[in-house]
């Protein structure tokens, strides 16, 4: 159920989704579906485990909820700078981040 101001939306859902889309000026095809979509990616790219995007998308095969989150371009720098640094001899709890990436590619140039 859906609230607005403290009250159930007794409205047609679909109908008020596409007016809100016309409202934001968002053209195309997109649908209510789009956003769990959407959330899934998100949740994924703040390190969510993927257990729980399972739990909160209802989904009860994690092979779907992995086709739902993508992890972005900016998780696979991360993710070869690690790589970067372990060959490098570099201890970091963390992995670099995409901007200490793009720092030090500017100071290599």
């Amino acid at each position: 159920m859906f609230l607005y101001r403290g009250r159930p939306i007794k409205t047609d859902t679909r109908r008020a989704f596409l007016t809100a889309l016309k409202k934001a000026g968002i053209a195309g095809k997109f649908t209510w579906h789009d956003l769990r979509h959407t959330a899934a990616s998100w949740m994924r790219q703040r390190k969510v485990p993927l257990d729980i995007i399972q739990q909160i998308l209802g989904h009860s095969d994690i092979k779907l909820t992995m086709r739902y989150a993508h992890i972005g371009k900016a998780s696979h720098v991360e993710a070869v700078a690690a790589i970067g640094d372990a060959f490098a001899g570099v201890t970091k709890a963390e992995p670099a981040t995409t901007a200490e990436v793009i720092e030090l590619e500017r100071k290599k140039a």
